[in-house]
């Protein structure tokens, strides 16, 4: 069965998207109610049939899908918390709890899923200068450089936002370009061919307003002009754990809300990846910010959102939340933060 985004590996579908995504109130509970229905249905088919999800892993189409492309339906009752033995009132309030935050995306995709859409083609793109660069940045508009965040951390234009170009690239593209706002794109990878294929995988969301292409070049081009490029500090686990102590640092945790209430750091503030373009405005300027995700990967995104939007006191903690584990230090479960925020787990 080809079960798109229906059944996944290891979870379901979102009920909650027409709701939260596109503003259909009242929606949600009851698509989880018929999702629950249609799962047990499809619980009675026979063990052996194998299931073609249209997802996995990193998708926001679910909070806990799995990374196998595929697997059988016996394979998920034992595994698919969905396939296991809840009542409808469990499984409904399970479904519902701690999915991601939609992309911005979503809104626009459901829809035309319901309505239709015209017919839509990414339109050609200019390569351009620092020139064109230095006026784009000044007159406010959005660049997204798709280098490697090695790369970027190690020195970028400033005012620029860090999307690298892998097999998230669409996620977080969709998460934190609006649709309806033109923006640039800068890439190492600035071949005719490169470009076409970036603008084309853009279009698959409606990212349709891409007005130029800078190439890698304008980076070394900009040092050349201004003197520096601007860089992303990291921080390791025992640094900012001084750093807390002594400062008072805002710590920002931009992973999804099932990661969060499995574990986090004391005292920190749960603002996921894909809403962060909203919410900086809860932040504390005037005092430091790191940000943190599983690995490191998200928060250098988030990082340079912060540094786009003119704050220099920020930082990334290398390795992410995983690295913080491993060093040993306290976290927690509370939803409140502790009084106490320099203790080590025994």
């Amino acid at each position: 069965m080809l079960t798109g985004d229906f059944v996944f590996v290891g979870d379901v579908g979102r009920p909650d998207l027409l709701e939260k995504a596109a503003g259909a109130k009242g929606s949600m509970e009851a698509s989880a109610r018929e999702l629950f229905r249609s799962v047990r249905q499809f619980a009675a088919l026979p063990d052996y049939l194998q299931i073609w999800p249209g997802h996995g892993a990193g998708s926001a189409c679910g909070k806990a899908l799995g990374s196998m492309p595929q697997s059988t339906l016996g394979y998920e009752k034992l595994f698919n918390w969905a396939l296991a033995p809840l009542s409808e009132s469990d499984f409904v309030a399970k479904v519902l709890e701690d999915q991601p935050v939609p992309p911005r995306y979503f809104a626009d995709m459901k829809r035309a899923n319901r309505g239709g859409v015209k017919e839509q083609s990414a339109a050609p793109a200019k390569v351009l200068g620092v020139e064109d660069l230095e006026s784009a940045l000044n007159s406010g508009m959005i660049v997204v450089d798709t280098r490697t965040a090695q790369r970027f951390a190690a020195g970028h234009v400033p005012g620029t936002i860090s999307i690298p170009l892998n097999k998230s690239f669409l996620n977080w593209s969709g998460a934190l370009i609006p649709s309806d706002r033109d923006f640039y794109i800068l890439s190492d990878h600035d071949s005719d061919e490169a470009i076409k294929e970036i603008l084309a995988e853009l279009c698959k969301i409606g990212l349709t307003r891409v007005r130029g292409i800078f190439p890698g070049v304008v980076v070394h081009d900009w040092k050349t002009r201004h003197g520096n490029l601007e860089q992303l500090e990291q921080l390791t686990p025992d640094e900012l754990e001084r750093l807390e102590t002594r400062n008072g640092v805002q710590i920002v945790d931009v992973r999804n809300p099932d990661e969060w209430s499995h574990g986090h750091l004391p005292g920190a503030i749960h603002i996921p990846l894909a809403a962060l373009p909203d919410r900086l405005g809860e932040l504390d300027p005037s005092r430091p910010v790191v940000l943190h995700c599983k690995g490191g990967g998200r928060s250098a995104i988030a990082t340079s959102l912060h540094q786009a939007r003119g704050m220099s006191n920020v930082s990334n903690l290398t390795g992410g939340y995983e690295a913080w584990v491993a060093h040993g230090l306290e976290t927690t479960t509370e939803k409140a933060p502790p009084r106490s925020r320099d203790k080590r787990k025994r």
